[in-house]
């Protein structure tokens, strides 16, 4: 048996690597050879204009007059365009693409918008004008947004109702407390509503998605096969078929749909699912 100094240097120096390996494997080989989050080559030209609302009214025209302007811009304008446009390319050449990985280029479009919004006298008092109606308008759909929207949209469905739904569940048989959790492709954001130990880190899967089977799920994650009286599994709804065929003694709590999954009958399978042993 090591003594305790040995065993810390050791596994110091064990999660060090694993570390090393995930700032590797999430920024190198996804960039280069991407083992999930493979959009279209088009995700950030929709995206982009979405997280630039409401200024991508204006972005858009200051897009369209670069040409005529490019000879009378200054150093720092030309700064903001080639970064804008240096940055798009760079996250659109990347295999992996998801939608707010654009985010980054988001402040360099917004001062080369503020940049043409800012130009031109003969014009300067109707972008003025414009940008106050926007900023005002904007301001407005927020406040109601947050508010009144928001509140209803999360009063039915997602992670938060998931949570008490499932410490109900698992109360019935024994103390919340006594539970061990494993997460298997789950999403991050569950330690956090479900107040996790940040030991706790969700197992990634090698096989694509959409091309697992009960086979290879029970390859790449032992514990199926194993079964723990004491221990809560957890993944998204995307596994869950595949799921209650391997466990099919468990007690199966998924999270409810939310109001906007209702309205637009659509079923999002990255929510959580999880699976509660009955044999304690």
């Amino acid at each position: 048996m090591l003594p305790f100094w040995a065993s810390t240097h050791f596994g110091n120096e064990q999660y060090e690597q694993d570390g090393l390996y995930a700032v590797y494997r999430e920024n190198i080989t996804r960039y280069l050879h991407p083992f999930d989050h493979t959009g279209s080559i088009l995700t950030y030209f929709i995206y982009l204009p979405i997280y630039l609302l409401p200024w991508a009214f204006f972005f858009i025209p200051a897009l369209f007059y670069l040409k005529p302007r490019w000879c009378t811009l200054s150093p720092n304008s030309k700064w903001m365009v080639f970064a804008t446009v240096l940055l798009f390319l760079f996250f659109s050449f990347s295999g992996s693409r998801r939608s707010y990985y654009i985010l980054p280029v988001v402040p360099y479009a917004i001062l080369m918008t503020a940049d043409w919004i800012l130009s031109g006298k003969e014009t300067l008092q109707k972008r003025y004008r414009l940008a106050g109606i926007t900023t005002v308008t904007t301001f407005i759909f927020l406040a109601f947004a947050f508010l009144f929207i928001q509140p209803v949209y999360y009063s039915k469905g997602g992670v938060a109702s998931f949570e008490s739904i499932l410490k109900a569940e698992a109360s019935k048989i024994k103390p919340w407390e006594e539970w061990r959790f494993e997460l298997l492709d789950a999403e991050s954001k569950l330690n956090y509503y479900l107040k996790l130990s940040p030991e706790i880190q969700s197992q990634d899967t090698e096989t694509a998605r959409e091309k697992q089977t009960t086979k290879t799920l029970l390859q790449e994650w032992p514990i199926l096969s194993i079964q723990p009286n004491d221990t809560i599994i957890i993944s998204r709804k995307l596994h869950g078929n595949l799921l209650r065929h391997i466990l099919k003694d468990y007690i199966v709590v998924e999270s409810e749909p939310t109001y906007l999954e209702l309205f637009l009958k659509q079923k999002d399978n990255n929510l959580p699912v999880a699976f509660i042993p009955t044999r304690n």
